[in-house]
């Protein structure tokens, strides 16, 4: 838990690593919602951690209060690219994502308890990334602290509507890419880069209260507002790799 802006005069200086009482995660009475820009099937990172950041969230939360936003990609076509497979419907992937939450990351309780809802969204081939069709702020349910997972790819194409920080009161961005690095590998990478590095720093300034960068390597975005922190940890499936072959 991160403080956040200046402390007012009647507010006492919480102690070191006191989150703010609107900051605080673990409060029972503060709502959260993590935002991501991919869902299983697709194993990639902002599928797979932001699944299970909300709900080891949901566990350490007494098993309610977390909500988590998927991307439904609306044609057939980018769903039988994407994840090899069509699904019938919401509920069918739904259905998928609980049974890997609950079988492959052995967390049954918070597959059945865990909150999941769907923003409409079609897959980009040239960029191989799913982006939202339509305003996702209106479709979030009421919640008091709002995690976006890569907050500046989910507002590249953001449709018009309610910012996140004037709907959420603490809006947390979380870093997961290098697009910068990737720029550089494309066409017209000397007027691409550049455009991109500033792009990034303009979506997390204007739409995160905090800034959480997984590694220093991946730059510099709002300097007042950022962090570097592993929140994702590391699996015990690792560890127990570790143990056996130590």
């Amino acid at each position: 838990h991160v403080a956040d802006g200046p402390l007012s005069p009647a507010t006492p200086t919480p102690l070191p690593g006191t989150p703010l009482p609107h900051t605080d995660l673990l409060s029972p009475s503060l709502d959260v919602t993590i935002v991501t820009s991919a869902s299983l099937p697709w194993l990639t990172g902002t599928s797979v951690n932001p699944l299970l950041r909300a709900a080891y969230l949901l566990r350490a939360r007494g098993g309610s209060g977390v909500n988590i936003m998927l991307p439904w990609l609306e044609r057939r076509e980018d769903q039988d690219k994407v994840y090899m497979r069509v699904f019938q419907g919401k509920e069918d992937q739904e259905n998928f994502v609980r049974s890997w939450l609950a079988k492959e990351a052995g967390m049954p309780a918070e597959a059945e308890a865990l909150s999941i809802t769907w923003y409409p969204a079609r897959h980009q081939p040239s960029e191989n990334s799913v982006y939202s069709m339509g305003d996702i702020t209106a479709l979030c349910p009421p919640s008091s602290i709002c995690i976006l997972e890569e907050p500046e790819h989910l507002n590249w194409y953001r449709a018009p509507g309610a910012g996140w920080t004037s709907k959420f009161d603490h809006v947390v961005g979380i870093v997961h890419t290098n697009y910068f690095a990737y720029a550089l590998d494309q066409p017209a990478s000397i007027i691409r880069a550049p455009a991109m590095k500033y792009l990034c720093r303009w979506m997390m300034r204007a739409h995160c209260h905090r800034v959480v960068k997984l590694s220093g390597a991946l730059g510099v975005f709002a300097e007042e507002k950022e962090v570097v922190r592993n929140v994702h940890g590391v699996r015990a499936t690792f560890l127990d790799i570790g143990r056996e072959t130590g």
